[in-house]
C-alpha cells in the first residue's frame, strides 16, 4: 500500500527535473525591467559656445560708406568750374597784396569765381588769372581772410574789422605761423564740404 503512494511522488519530482532547465533559459532570455527614473525638473545643461564661435556666428557689419578725398588742386579747380562768377573787392586785395603790392590805394576789383556757405558765413574765391585762393569768414563785424596761391600755401593772413560812424575798415595782419592751425583748417572744412557734395552728386545720378 506504501509502495502504492509513493509512485506518484518520484512522477512529480521527476517531471521536476525534466523542466529545470527550461525554466533557467526562459529565466535568462527575458529582459531585466529597469527601475524608472525620476526627474529632477532641471533642464539639461547648455554648452556656451566659444567666443570666437560667437563672433563667426554674428552678422558682419555693413563697412561705413568711404567719403572720396578730394585735393587742393580738386578745390581750386571745382570753385573755378562750378562756382558762380563774382569778384574779391579792391581794399581786400589790397590788404592781402594780391597782383604783388599793398600800396594801390585804387586796386580795381580782381575777378574770380566763388562759393558760398551761408550758415557758417563763409565764402571761397579763386581768382580767374592765377588762381590764387582767398577764404573770407565773417564774424561779429570782423572778417578774417587768408591768401593762398594755387597750391595751398598761405601767403597773407589777416584781420578786417569795422568801426565808426562812417564804417571805417581797418586791417591787423596774422603772422604765418600763427595763423597757420587756422589757415588748415579752413582749407579742411572747403575740402570736406566739396567732398560731400561730390557723394551727393553722384549718388543723385546714380
Amino acid at each position: 500500500m506504501m509502495r502504492l503512494q509513493a509512485l506518484p511522488i518520484c512522477r512529480i519530482l521527476l517531471a521536476g527535473l525534466l523542466l529545470a532547465p527550461f525554466h533557467a533559459a526562459f529565466a535568462q532570455s527575458t529582459p531585466a525591467q529597469s527601475t524608472p527614473v525620476q526627474a529632477t525638473g532641471n533642464p539639461p545643461a547648455q554648452l556656451n559656445p566659444p567666443a570666437q564661435l560667437r563672433q563667426a556666428a554674428a552678422p558682419a557689419k555693413a563697412p561705413d560708406p568711404v567719403t572720396p578725398a578730394i585735393t587742393f588742386a580738386d578745390l581750386v579747380r571745382r570753385v573755378q568750374n562750378e562756382g558762380h562768377e563774382s569778384a574779391i573787392a579792391g581794399y581786400i586785395s589790397q590788404f592781402l597784396g594780391i597782383g604783388g603790392s599793398h600800396d594801390y590805394a585804387d586796386m580795381p576789383p580782381v575777378l574770380a569765381h566763388a562759393m558760398d556757405d551761408v550758415n557758417t558765413r563763409r565764402v571761397i574765391y579763386v581768382t580767374d588769372e592765377a588762381s590764387d585762393v582767398v577764404f573770407t569768414i565773417k564774424s561779429d563785424g570782423a572778417q578774417i581772410l587768408y591768401f593762398a596761391n594755387h597750391t595751398g600755401v598761405l601767403q597773407e593772413a589777416g584781420r578786417i574789422t569795422t568801426k565808426g560812424r562812417f564804417g571805417s575798415q581797418d586791417y591787423h595782419s596774422i603772422p604765418k605761423k600763427t595763423a597757420g592751425a587756422a589757415f588748415d583748417a579752413e582749407k579742411q572744412f572747403w575740402m570736406n564740404k566739396l567732398s560731400s557734395m561730390k557723394v551727393r552728386e553722384r549718388d543723385n545720378t546714380d
